[in-house]
């Protein structure tokens, strides 16, 4: 095999290519001899006489060669993939190669020849193209080892998550699981992995619902990252436990994952549990007398002079009255209402409605600002439960006369009246238990407004409307229209 001795490079090309190993795999003794005394000026050369393959940087074959080498090189290159594990091929001019060079598949995957030189070789040819096929090699090799110690970093910040945690792949098969998942559930590492949630004991019917409903969710809302989901799973003593569910999407090794993290909730799902059976034997307990008391004041009234110091008493302890009695509902709506049951399409314009004649009021129904049918993603009663009350703020601090509109807006809707308004300094103030301008409210009625869009996961915006009074804005809506 000829050489024609015309060279181009510089030193330091040369410096750093001396750490490439190169396997030369050529049948005739002259060619092989003249290109590994070529080839040590830069590489180590492998010459193996008894033809074995070996994991070097790259495979020189010649047209006599590779017949015999193909299925070897092939099954190397897929071994060592994505890394680039590179073959050149040295062919005779005008030399036919009875070889199929084709890629077995198409899916990416290796090919057999990844460049050719003919002889006789130009040396600066040569080089140039081993040169071009050792970058691409150094450089699958710094990504390869980019990519390892990635997932190694992500090992260890994953099993560093106290809470219980699994990987999901595209397929939402789990892919990796962190000892607190194991630990929690009492389930193996084998049990779990490459197996979906759906295929594992600790989450029921509903729990695996929840759990998919996010995933689909998780991504829409920009960053990768979803609003939390309760659920509920079967620990390793098979108790219930309650699990804040997060989901962020993320790439592990250049693969697309889904990244799942339970938060236990338990401690504060028995809370809330307590916190609901007490409010409903004190509103229940309350109830009883104030019922007593509100039958029994209709009867003294009568008998004391409506002109008597006596009667302005009276009228005073009927409005208390009332008002205990909307205290003892707002607490049982705040404590107990106010959580998302069962979230589907209902129709915007017909809650609307129903909402609106609850309110006890002889004002106009409001106007409604929407086209068409359309019905928003929502719990239908927390929905209504919502407008009605919006709609008694607008009636109770608007007076007799106010106007109130309802329509949708950019993924959501809003209930704006021409009242006094909300001054910018008391918005966030309104949504606060207790916190009332009237002395007949309770300073519930928005606080249930702000736990219904939280429950949810709608963002709640308080403005100025366009006549100058409240505008209530609740965002992060799913919209249908039809």
């Amino acid at each position: 095999m000829a050489v024609r001795e015309h060279e181009s490079g510089d030193d330091a090309t040369r410096e750093g290519a001396m750490t490439n190993r190169i396997q030369l795999l050529v049948d005739d003794e002259g060619n092989r001899a003249a290109l590994r005394s070529l080839l040590e000026q830069r590489y180590a050369v492998v010459v193996d006489d008894e033809g074995d393959l070996r994991d070097v940087d790259l495979h020189v074959v010649d047209d006599r060669t590779l017949p015999t080498y193909r299925d070897r090189l092939l099954e190397h290159s897929h071994a060592v993939h994505p890394t680039f594990a590179p073959t050149l091929l040295v062919r005779r001019e005008d030399t036919r190669i009875d070889v199929d060079l084709s890629l077995p598949d198409a899916d990416g995957g290796p090919a057999i020849v990844d460049d050719v030189v003919e002889a006789p070789v130009d040396k600066a040819s040569l080089f140039r193209r081993l040169e071009n096929l050792l970058v691409r090699r150094n450089q699958s090799i710094a990504l390869a080892r980019r990519y390892e110690e990635s997932e190694t970093r992500f090992e260890g910040l994953f099993q560093a998550i106290p809470d219980p945690a699994f990987v999901l792949d595209a397929e939402r098969a789990i892919t990796e699981v962190n000892d607190a998942f194991l630990d929690a559930t009492g389930l193996t590492y084998a049990a779990v992995v490459d197996r979906r949630p759906d295929d594992l004991p600790v989450f029921d019917d509903d729990a695996v619902a929840r759990l998919h409903d996010r995933l689909d969710a998780t991504g829409s809302d920009g960053d990768g990252t979803s609003a939390a989901e309760t659920l509920t799973y079967r620990d390793a003593d098979g108790d219930t436990r309650h699990a804040e569910l997060r989901v962020r999407n993320d790439t592990v090794a250049g693969e697309p994952t889904a990244v799942v993290v339970m938060h236990d909730v338990t401690a504060i799902h028995e809370t809330n549990r307590q916190l609901e059976e007490f409010a409903s034997i004190v509103t229940h307990d309350l109830r009883n007398p104030l019922q007593v008391a509100k039958a029994r004041l209709p009867m003294v009234e009568p008998a004391v002079d409506e002109d008597a110091p006596a009667a302005d008493h009276l009228d005073v302890i009927d409005g208390s009255l009332d008002r205990i009695d909307s205290l003892v509902d707002g607490v049982r709506s705040l404590v107990r209402e106010t959580d998302v049951e069962e979230r589907r399409p209902v129709a915007f314009r017909d809650v609307v409605e129903r909402a609106w004649r609850t309110v006890e009021t002889d004002d106009d129904a409001p106007v409604l600002d929407v086209d068409g049918e359309p019905t928003v993603e929502a719990d239908p009663a927390r929905l209504q439960q919502l407008l009605e009350n919006l709609f008694r703020n607008a009636h109770d601090h608007g007076g007799d006369d106010v106007t109130v509109r309802v329509g949708l807006d950019d993924g959501g809707f809003y209930v704006a009246d021409d009242g006094p308004g909300i001054p910018p300094e008391e918005r966030a103030d309104v949504l606060e238990t207790g916190y009332t301008t009237s002395n007949d409210g309770t300073g519930l009625g928005l606080k249930i407004v702000s736990e219904i869009a939280d429950a949810h996961g709608w963002d709640l915006t308080i403005a100025e409307s366009a006549a100058g009074g409240a505008r209530f804005e609740i965002g992060g809506v799913d919209v249908t229209d039809s």
